[in-house]
């Protein structure tokens, strides 16, 4: 019993190293790209300008003809609107990220920086694709095989250790016929 106890902890170890879960990100340089690519469930690090201070920064998401504000950066002030409460904004170093991403945040967004004094320094406009997640399938496949696997080895080795512990438990009886 104590080698089943031994495998399973050292499976688990594996296990867990293997599936490790951290919050998986992907960064994207808005003032290099014009497009950036996120697999769903990850967080977006969209980065606008290097540093934002004392600058008005509008985030919006462009639907069709219609402009959809989700932040504004004023007075060194963030204010997000609740539809892309996923967001946030880090004036010293210009980067939005976007947390937990999903299939609807795929489209064309439109960053518009402006100068303390008014004037518009820069406009860029960024297509974010949303993917799938494959990985996530092939994931839940092989730890569904791993845990089939520490099933049956640990069933094997339970039934090995009563068989043995059944045939050594006893003197062993002999059937002696008299006539």
């Amino acid at each position: 019993m104590e080698k089943v106890l031994i495998l399973l902890v050292m499976l688990a170890g594996v296990t867990h190293a293997i599936f490790s879960v951290a919050e998986p990100e992907t960064t994207c340089n808005v003032t290099q790209n014009t497009s950036c690519s996120v697999t769903i469930g990850r967080s977006l690090y969209m980065q606008v300008i290097t540093d934002a201070s004392g600058h008005q920064v509008f985030f919006n998401k462009l639907n069709g003809t219609k402009k959809v504000t989700l932040f504004i950066l004023k007075k060194e002030k963030v204010m997000l609107y609740e539809e892309f409460n996923r967001t946030q904004f880090f004036i010293k170093n210009g980067t939005i990220k976007i947390s937990n991403v999903i299939s609807s945040d795929s489209g064309f967004y439109s960053i518009e920086v402006f100068k303390p004094d008014g004037v518009r320094l820069r406009n860029p406009f960024v297509r974010l694709n949303v993917q799938e997640q494959t990985f996530f399938t092939l994931r839940v496949i092989v730890i569904i095989i791993v845990a089939s696997v520490v099933c049956l080895l640990s069933l094997v080795l339970l039934i090995g250790c009563i068989c043995r512990k059944k045939s050594g438990s006893g003197k062993q009886e002999t059937n002696v016929w008299i006539e």
